[in-house]
């Protein structure tokens, strides 16, 4: 995703609160796409991790790292291996970096 990417959801007819509010929500999938490739990375390499174990990691409500999930695994740096139960009894799928995510992961590591 792009710095710029605020842009295209937004109309250049929107009041600047909605341009504002756009920056935001951009700024905030970037720091959760980090975040659950983190995790992924360094507490799930072994036997991946469902969104709500995802979410119960962070102790934040489940789904904040819904849209960050379907960005990584639009772009190949997140996979999807089986399912797991979830703590109300539904199958959830159970998502693993793949190796460009990894490499992703490092490059953000290294700052």
């Amino acid at each position: 995703m792009q710095k710029d990417e605020w842009y295209n959801i937004v109309r250049t007819t929107d009041p600047e609160t909605s341009k504002s509010a756009a920056k935001q929500e951009i700024g905030r999938v970037l720091k959760a796409k980090d975040r659950v490739l983190q995790l992924l990375v360094e507490q799930g390499a072994d036997n991946g991790m469902t969104s709500e174990e995802l979410d119960r990691y962070d102790n934040v409500t489940t789904s904040k790292y819904r849209t960050a999930i379907k960005k990584l695994c639009d772009a190949g740096h997140i996979v999807a291996f089986g399912t797991r139960l979830s703590s109300h009894n539904k199958q959830q799928r159970i998502w693993f970096a793949s190796d460009q995510g990894i490499d992703m992961y490092d490059k953000i590591k290294r700052g």
